[in-house]
C-alpha cells in the first residue's frame, strides 16, 4: 500500500464535471450488473451535472453522538451467523439491514456497506456477515443499504433494474433518500457523529465519491474502503472542502485490481481527492480484474486500521 502526499491548497466551490464512466458488478460478491456496465461503457464517457442549488455552511465540531434510543421496529429479520440477527427496515425508499450493537455503555460507531450493481452482497447478506466480527471488536452498528431501485446506486431511484438503459442519479437523490435513512438510524441508537465507517463497492464506491462525500461529508464525515470503484465528486459541495480539519476527518482509501477496467478511472480520482487536499491511499492488487478479490475482506482491514 503507499499513501498519497496531501496538500493544502485553495479548493475549487463547485465541481461541475465529472467522468462517470460507470461500474458494474462486483464480481467477488455482487455477482451481477456486468451488461448494465457494458452498455453504459458504449454510451458517453463525460457527463455535466446539472446545476444543483446547494449552500456552503462551515464545518462545525460535530456532537459526541445522536442520543438516540429505542432501536428499530423491524419488518423481518435474518439471521448472519455467529448468533447475530439483522433487522430490516425500509426507510425513505431504502432498505436497510442493521445489525445491532452488542451490549454496552456509550454511543457506537456506525458501519455501513453500499453494494455494487444488483446488489448481491446485499441480498445474500455476505456483506453484514463479513461485519460481524468488526460489530463485536469494535462494539459497532453494522447497516448494509439496497438503494432505492433495488440494484444500483448510481441510477436514478425510478430506474428499472431490468432495463439496460442508463440513467445516472444527476439530482443526487439516492443521497437524500440514504440521508433520511441514516436519520432515522441515528434516532434509534446513540451513533457516534465524529466518523463513520463507509465500505463501498463498485458503484457504492462510485456514488460515494461522487454524491455522499460532496454533499454529506462535512455531517457524517468517516473513513471511505473504496473497492473497485470511485470518481471525484460531480455534485457541488455543500460544505467547504478548504477547512483542512474537516477534509481530515474523512481519509479515502482506494483498492482495485492491477487489470480493472475501471483502473483508469480510479487512478484519476485517487489524483483528483488528492488534489483537493484529502488523505488518499492506494492499494493495487496484482493481476485482478473487476472486484474480482477479497473486497469484503480489504476493507475491514481499512476500518481496522482506524480506531
Amino acid at each position: 500500500m503507499r499513501t498519497i502526499g496531501v496538500t493544502d491548497g485553495s479548493i475549487i466551490a463547485a465541481i461541475i464535471t465529472l467522468h462517470m464512466a460507470k461500474t458494474a458488478s462486483q464480481l467477488a460478491s455482487d455477482h451481477d450488473g456486468v451488461m448494465g456496465i457494458i452498455n453504459w461503457a458504449r454510451g458517453p464517457s463525460m457527463l455535466v451535472a446539472p446545476h444543483v442549488h446547494t449552500t456552503m455552511l462551515p464545518v462545525k465540531q460535530a456532537s459526541a453522538s445522536s442520543g438516540g434510543k429505542g432501536g428499530l421496529t423491524c419488518a423481518r429479520t435474518e439471521d448472519v451467523g455467529s448468533g447475530h440477527t439483522a433487522c430490516v427496515v425500509t426507510v425513505a425508499g431504502v432498505e436497510l439491514k442493521v445489525v445491532p450493537p452488542l451490549a454496552g455503555a456509550g454511543p457506537v460507531r456506525l458501519g455501513i456497506y453500499l453494494h455494487g450493481d444488483g446488489a448481491g452482497a446485499h441480498k445474500s447478506g455476505s456483506a453484514l456477515k463479513a461485519m460481524v466480527p468488526w460489530v463485536e471488536g469494535k462494539r459497532g452498528l453494522g447497516v448494509s443499504a439496497l438503494a432505492p431501485n433495488g440494484c444500483a446506486w448510481w441510477q436514478k431511484p425510478t430506474h428499472d433494474c431490468a432495463s439496460a438503459t442508463s440513467e445516472p442519479d444527476s439530482a443526487a437523490d439516492n443521497t437524500r433518500a440514504l440521508a433520511a435513512a441514516l436519520d432515522a438510524v441515528e434516532k434509534a441508537y446513540d451513533v457516534r457523529l465524529d466518523s463513520a465507517r463507509y465500505y463501498g463497492s463498485s458503484g457504492g464506491s462510485i456514488f460515494l465519491t461522487t454524491q455522499w462525500l460532496p454533499l454529506q461529508g462535512g455531517k457524517r464525515p468517516g473513513v471511505f474502503a473504496l473497492m473497485c470503484g470511485g470518481e471525484v465528486g460531480a455534485q457541488p459541495p455543500a460544505w467547504d472542502m478548504g477547512d483542512a480539519a474537516a477534509r481530515a476527518r474523512s481519509p479515502l482509501a482506494f483498492t482495485y485490481g492491477a487489470e480493472d477496467f475501471l483502473a483508469s478511472d480510479i487512478r484519476r480520482a485517487i489524483a483528483g481527492w488528492g488534489k483537493l487536499g484529502f488523505a488518499v491511499a492506494e492499494k493495487v492488487v496484482p493481476g485482478a480484474g473487476h472486484c474480482a478479490f477479497d473486497a469484503h475482506g480489504e476493507a475491514m482491514r481499512v476500518w481496522g486500521d482506524h480506531p
